[in-house]
């Protein structure tokens, strides 16, 4: 994202009280501090890049639940 990157906006979002919503991180990053960061700030769930739609799907589906 050109002006901040997704943990970033997590936090901003989380800080703001506008986290109302379930996130799913889409990411090439997959080092384990960074997920626990992004769970910490809220994020239910990742998916890594590149995306395999049908994963993508099942994520979705499994937090609609």
């Amino acid at each position: 994202m050109p002006v901040m990157g997704g943990l970033e906006l997590l936090e901003a979002l989380k800080t703001g009280g506008l986290l109302s919503f379930p996130v799913v991180m889409l990411t090439s990053e997959g080092q384990p501090e960074l997920l626990a960061r992004a769970r910490s700030l809220g994020a239910k769930a990742w998916v890594m890049k590149p995306v395999v739609p049908e994963s993508l799907v099942a994520v979705v589906t499994k937090l609609a639940r």
